[in-house]
């Protein structure tokens, strides 16, 4: 990852939000998505997404 870059991942529900974190534990390790998520200066962020809204 470049330096400076910073990842926004959208999850719409807590098994998804889950689902997402063993996928990157399994590809970039777990001491490293901790670093990445965690702290002030996180560039790993989760972040709920909004539910769908009907337009007319």
């Amino acid at each position: 990852m470049m330096e400076n870059t910073k990842i926004t991942l959208f999850y719409h529900n807590k098994k998804a939000l889950e689902n997402q974190i063993c996928n990157l534990v399994k590809i970039l390790g777990e001491k490293t998505v901790i670093e990445k998520t965690s702290g002030n200066n996180a560039t790993i962020i989760f972040e709920k997404q909004s539910d769908a809204i009907t337009v007319l």
